[in-house]
């Protein structure tokens, strides 16, 4: 039976913990609405790959220098940094977005208006986490044990709100980072008012004479604790990027003409024509999804009507149309897995195909349809791909399972997948479970275009391939850049095209026509360019492997084993550096 020292350190111990839990949860917060407040201007990848290293060295750093403030005070400049950090983020992210690359760019902007905060976050938890048991270590070993500990919780804090948290729409980092002003002034305002007359007088002592040390200005103090983050913060909240002018207006020495901006799902979407180009773009964080060239309606007017679209990737996802296939039917069917500004889709519409679209993020969908003159497709579904294709496949499976007779004609005759933004492709959606599903609701002769922004030689590509190759019966790849068969640079990004069948019938082209250019030179260009933008499948998986169904099986993509999110790191950063060759830096800065 525990003696009565024990019983009475309980209480403390458990005030401790949850005391550890709740500041771990903030500082956790702030780092994600840090990293949120540079998606814009870095993207997803570029902004966290070396923030956990980061955040270790503050946690250390935090918990064995001497502390020169006390909790309360802590709190209160915690949340003076945090009311003004979306600003000091876009400010000094901005300008080391064009002084720095994609690596050194997010350490400079995150030691200014993120690490600051973690340090004096880290230092409280540091106190909290210093249970009694812990005192029989040497102190040193205990600060570093502590320091460990609290990176420890915030990281796995980190962890949890990334996968769990609803981020885009009402919940972005300027949100965030109001909610959390609220959270650190009231705890402020709160150890204001519950000093009790000791701990007042022992910080007479350290900090001499203050206006707040009677007990009768206390409510005066706690009211400054809590109102002066708020204000700022308020002050903040009104300014880029917060809040942005009124759209439409005109931007970056009258270049950029921002149409819409919304924060929804996928990052941070803006619509505007680059008047120098001139074209129209949408943009999602620091990744372009697509744009058409502006065209003036008329010899001396302004360059104000949509044209063709600005990459010829699109264009040749349409060449599935052109696979010679046995017994197609009349009205074939499409399916488009993200749609981007449409172009693609648009074009299978303009054919007259049965077109059935699946977009994650409905802003994109809408935006496309606003300003892209995107048609209406026949069916639509704002949703993620994998749990639409997953709930069909299995429908379909239950059904063959008991029998009963399944409608081929809702398999579909092609299906484009192109999914690729900020530098990457959701590694969920290229997984061998994945793509087993897809074949399920694939007609036997169909045809998969699937679009990946790589290298040819990277690791990724090597998978990818691996991995149609374990559920098609054939695949070809090509490629948009502008350069000769045979001479593929290994590690210049490029737009690679996949296209598989299951079908072991010879896998042809047949012949681009008129009527498949749709009154485009885009079309007419690279639709008769197939032949020499192809690339051999030994380019991308090597003559060994190529042979070697063994060796290749090793390289399969699966639901356990899935590292082609740490494959595309250095894509991503490349990606960044293709994009602001794209666009100026200052175009980028807008949003």
């Amino acid at each position: 039976m525990p003696g009565p020292s024990a019983r009475s350190s309980s209480p403390g111990v458990l005030l401790n913990l949850f005391q550890s839990i709740a500041l771990a949860t903030v500082i956790s917060l702030s780092n994600v609405a840090s990293q949120l407040a540079l998606h814009p201007l870095y993207g997803g990848t570029a902004t966290s790959l070396h923030f956990t290293i980061l955040s270790l060295l503050v946690c250390l750093a935090g918990a064995s220098l001497p502390r020169f403030v006390n909790t309360r005070s802590a709190l209160t400049l915690m949340s003076l940094l945090l009311a003004v950090a979306p600003v000091l983020l876009h400010r000094v992210g901005a300008r080391a977005s064009s002084w720095l690359d994609p690596i050194w760019g997010p350490i400079a902007t995150q030691l200014v208006g993120a690490i600051p905060i973690l340090f004096l976050g880290a230092g409280i938890l540091t106190d909290f986490l210093n249970f009694p048991i812990l005192r029989i270590f040497n102190p040193a070993i205990i600060r570093i044990f502590n320091g460990i500990l609290s990176w420890f919780a915030i990281t796995r804090g980190d962890q949890v709100l990334w996968d769990h948290l609803p981020t885009g729409g009402q919940i972005t980092s300027c949100s965030l980072y109001i909610f959390l002003v609220f959270v650190t002034s009231t705890a402020a305002a709160f150890l204001a008012l519950v000093s009790t007359p000791d701990q007042r007088k022992s910080q007479k002592r350290r900090s001499g004479p203050s206006r707040y040390g009677s007990s009768k200005s206390l409510p005066f103090a706690a009211g400054a604790h809590f109102l002066l983050p708020l204000i700022l913060s308020f002050v903040i909240q009104i300014q880029p990027p917060c809040t942005s002018p009124a759209c439409p207006y005109f931007a970056a020495n009258n270049t950029l003409h921002v149409l819409e901006r919304a924060h929804s799902v996928t990052g941070t979407i803006v619509i505007a024509d680059f008047l120098d180009g001139p074209f129209r773009f949408m943009r999602c964080d620091q990744s372009l999804l697509g744009g058409k060239w502006l065209v003036p309606r008329a010899e001396g007017l302004p360059a104000t009507e949509l044209g063709e679209s600005i990459y010829s990737a699109f264009i040749f996802q349409e060449a599935v149309r052109l696979v010679e296939r046995q017994s197609p039917r009349k009205r074939e069917r499409v399916l488009n897995i993200g749609v981007g500004v449409g172009i693609a889709l648009d074009a299978f519409i303009a054919h007259g195909l049965h077109t059935t679209a699946i977009e994650i993020d409905p802003a994109v969908y809408r935006l496309a349809r606003k300003y892209f003159a995107l048609s209406k497709p026949d069916e639509v579904y704002l949703e993620d791909a994998r749990r639409w294709v997953s709930t069909r496949a299995a429908a379909r499976r239950q059904r063959h399972g008991a029998n009963v007779a399944i409608d081929d004609d809702t398999r579909f005759d092609f299906i484009i997948h192109d999914c690729f933004s900020g530098g990457g492709v959701p590694p969920h959606l290229f997984t061998i479970e994945f793509w087993e599903d897809l074949k399920e609701i694939l007609d036997p002769t169909g045809v998969v275009a699937v679009n990946y922004a790589g290298t040819v030689h990277d690791d990724a590509a090597h998978a990818i391939l691996a991995t149609l190759l374990a559920v098609f019966a054939q695949c070809r790849i090509f490629h948009d850049h502008g350069i000769a068969q045979g001479k593929l640079p290994p590690k210049e990004l490029m737009n690679i095209v996949f296209f598989c069948t299951l079908s072991s019938a010879p896998f042809k082209f047949r012949t681009a026509k008129k009527t498949d250019y749709l009154n485009t030179v885009i079309r007419r260009h690279f639709l008769n360019q197939l032949d020499h933008r192809e690339i051999p499948i030994t380019s991308v998986l090597g003559a060994h492997y190529a042979k070697n169904t063994t060796e290749l099986s090793r390289w399969i993509i699966t639901d356990a084993n899935n590292p082609l999110g740490i494959w595309q790191r250095r894509s991503a950063i490349e990606h960044w550096k293709v994009m602001r060759t794209a666009l100026p830096h200052d175009i980028w800065n807008v949003y």
